[in-house]
């Protein structure tokens, strides 16, 4: 990626929160503050639990990544505490939109960290001192975050990050001789590789950045493989791959304040059957999925209680929803006790995430065609059956319609679109017919595009009568919400 005026390099930033799980954790249980305690997580491949972060508390003793024995032998009173990936989400989803007050393309990169396109910034804020006090700004003070400015891309903008203070700032130095010297030092624990790539430099001494500059790149891509190119290129400063802008993690809330203190089982699951139908009524769910939910509430006594649940099939109406929450709420957990508060509440909110298409129900269905054509569709409200029109079609309306109305799952609609230099920065509600065919904007619900997710073209049908040639965008909008169009070109 180049920057924005001819010869001028791509400015990339990283904007990094440190042990982002703990902060986060430390925030809704205040109590926690000087208990040392660990997040855990199954670290995958059967290899068991590990920690995912520890508190200051436990810092120095227990690391990132270790089993959960290991943790427990250096320091016998850890508290353990499960990771909770939809709280963790609905905390940084604030944290991704404070750059888009200053900027346009921000990418997520894991707990904590999110990467930054900067091209042609730092001419609007008077060099890089103003355009890094302008994202700092942005971003709530109490997280403590770190800002790393790069020219050689996203590489070594997180590497000045980990080298910045606490809400502060680092930019990397801009000279090649300069930037060789400054990565020199810097351990190879910090290349984006396997664990197993790390631990077979590290036994052949090759500890720093700066020995493994040393090699060629025919000898790195024989040593350690085709990713060897690509370490070749980071050790020495460079990284190609761009921001890629991720659309903007939509999630609604409904909150109910009770006149009186709830507590008992049948209390929580009728506030919490009045929060999903309130929900649907509110929010813009029609013809939508969840795939993810969380209810949480204050405790009389103090504190938060807290649960979420990941849907094992998204859900597309209030009384789906409510169905997947109940069934959580009153299975038996471990010491055969319900996932309840202990206490009494003085208020709930539910919040929904994941939000997708109700077309997406149908994913996977393919395989079962031939057995379940006559079946009654019952998961969806009014539906018989789902005819197959065009299962190897690229054209989402053309694999599939619903039997009663005939309609096609994914049904597009016409769409009034303003674009900059080709690019789709504003869109309208709908756009309008008039009488010669010709079509005008209706612009009552005009939106700005604050991200481009991904752009693709699609030519298919040229051998038939009804050929294909389209431009797709994922866009996501101002509001927070997402939208798919095309371009018939």
């Amino acid at each position: 990626m180049k920057g924005l005026f001819p010869g001028q390099p791509a400015l990339t930033g990283c904007l990094l929160i440190t042990h982002f799980p703990a902060k986060a954790e430390l925030l809704r249980r205040p109590g926690l503050d000087g208990v040392p305690f660990a997040l855990t997580a199954d670290s995958g491949g059967g290899s068991g639990v590990a920690v995912l972060d520890c508190s200051p508390a436990a810092a120095g003793r227990v690391k990132a990544g270790q089993p959960v024995s290991i943790a427990l032998s250096s320091l016998p009173n850890l508290l353990l505490l499960p990771e909770d990936r939809l709280y963790l989400d609905a905390q940084a989803a604030p944290l991704q939109a404070a750059p888009l007050t200053v900027l346009d393309w921000v990418e997520p990169a894991g707990a904590g960290c999110w990467y930054l396109d900067l091209s042609g910034m730092e001419l609007l804020y008077g060099g890089r001192e103003g355009l890094a006090a302008a994202v700092l700004g942005a971003v709530d003070p109490s997280w403590r975050p770190r800002l790393g400015l790069a020219d050689g891309g996203k590489f070594p903008a997180r590497l000045a990050a980990l080298r910045a203070e606490a809400g502060g700032w680092v930019s990397a130095p801009t000279e090649a001789t300069e930037l060789q010297e400054w990565l020199a030092a810097f351990p190879v624990s910090v290349l984006p590789l396997e664990k197993a790539v790390l631990s077979r430099l590290r036994g052949f001494g090759l500890r720093t950045l700066g020995v493994v500059s040393q090699l060629s790149a025919g000898e790195l891509v024989d040593f350690l493989g085709p990713v060897g190119q690509r370490v070749q290129q980071l050790v020495r400063g460079a990284d190609p791959e761009p921001v890629r802008a991720a659309a903007f993690p939509e999630q609604h809330s409904r909150r109910l304040v009770f006149p009186w203190l709830l507590s008992g089982e049948s209390a929580l699951l009728a506030a919490v059957q009045s929060l999903c139908e309130a929900l649907w009524q509110s929010a813009p769910l029609s013809g939508r999925t969840v795939g993810d939910a969380a209810l949480e509430g204050e405790l009389l006594e103090g504190g938060q209680w807290r649960w979420s649940r990941e849907l094992r099939f998204p859900a597309g109406s209030a009384a789906a929803l409510f169905a997947a929450l109940k069934s959580g709420l009153t299975a038996l957990e471990g010491r055969g006790r319900r996932a309840g508060p202990l206490g009494e509440l003085t208020d709930l909110t539910l919040t929904v995430l994941r939000l997708a298409a109700e077309a997406g129900l149908q994913s996977g269905l393919e395989q079962a065609v031939g057995e379940s054509r006559a079946r009654s569709w019952s998961g969806i409200a009014g539906v018989e059956r789902l005819a197959p029109v065009d299962l190897a079609s690229p054209v989402p309306e053309r694999r599939w319609v619903l039997g009663t109305s005939r309609r096609a799952l994914v049904e597009p609609a016409l769409i009034s679109v303003e674009c900059l230099a080709g690019v789709p920065r504003w869109i309208g509600g709908s756009a309008v017919k008039e009488g010669n065919g010709r079509l005008f904007p209706d612009n009552s619900d005009r939106r700005e595009v604050s991200a481009i997710a991904d752009c693709w073209e699609l030519e298919t049908g040229w051998w038939s009568a009804e050929p294909v040639s389209r431009r797709y965008w994922r866009l996501a909008v101002a509001d927070g919400g997402g939208v798919t169009l095309y371009q018939d070109l």
